[in-house]
């Protein structure tokens, strides 16, 4: 069989600045990556799809001044290269614990969090398909939360790992607040606004905490 290599790049629409609701939700299914692409925000991609099978993507963003809460689900095998946001601390977990990737030369799962360096570039490759959950935060917003709740040695951990292994539990806590927290029946909640605070101490504690799976 001949397996498919197309690489498309997203390159429009990332300067610009776009007029957004507080907080504004992108929930959208897609047939074709270059149209995925050019809807997300934030987010350089470069995607390359490594096999036959048609492209199947969808896209949920949640964005608030200084965070935003993103999920990918792409079908199939492929390569993502890129950035993420800028001057921004972005964190990756599976939303499906069972999946797994090679992201930056190391091999990441569903028990472990990808931590983008700051400046650092998406470069990842994956056999059955991607499912995941980024959380983007300013650093001063992400070190005011440490602070403030006594998470000082966690700092450190942020600064020097790229790849954290996670308390189980706490990362299916998560998970299950990042579902809840882009769903499109509750964009319109009153407790949306002090989401980010609830994410990021959420993720804090999934950060910090050692495994706890057997």
């Amino acid at each position: 069989m001949h397996i498919s290599d197309t690489t498309h790049q997203k390159t429009a629409n990332n300067g610009k600045k776009m007029e957004k609701k507080i907080p504004h939700l992108i929930y959208r299914t897609f047939s074709d990556f270059d149209e995925l692409s050019s809807v997300a925000q934030d987010w350089d991609f470069e995607y390359t799809k490594l096999d036959a099978s048609p492209f199947e993507g969808q896209l949920t963003q949640l964005l608030q001044p200084g965070f935003a809460i993103s999920r990918g689900r792409f079908s199939g095998r492929h390569k993502q290269k890129g950035s993420p946001p800028q001057d921004m601390r972005t964190f990756a977990i599976f939303a499906d614990p069972r999946l797994q990737m090679i992201w930056r030369g190391q091999h990441v799962d569903g028990r472990q969090f990808a931590v983008f360096p700051m400046g650092g570039e998406l470069d990842c490759f994956t056999e059955g398909g991607f499912d995941m959950f980024t959380i983007s935060v300013s650093e001063e917003s992400l070190f005011s939360i440490t602070s403030e709740f006594g998470f000082h040695t966690l700092e450190e951990k942020l600064r020097t790992s790229e790849v954290i292994r996670g308390n189980a539990s706490a990362m299916q806590h998560l998970r299950k607040t990042l579902i809840q927290s882009t769903s499109p029946s509750s964009i319109d909640s009153p407790g949306r606004i002090d989401l980010g605070k609830k994410v990021l101490l959420d993720l804090i504690k999934a950060l910090d905490s050692e495994d706890d799976s057997c």
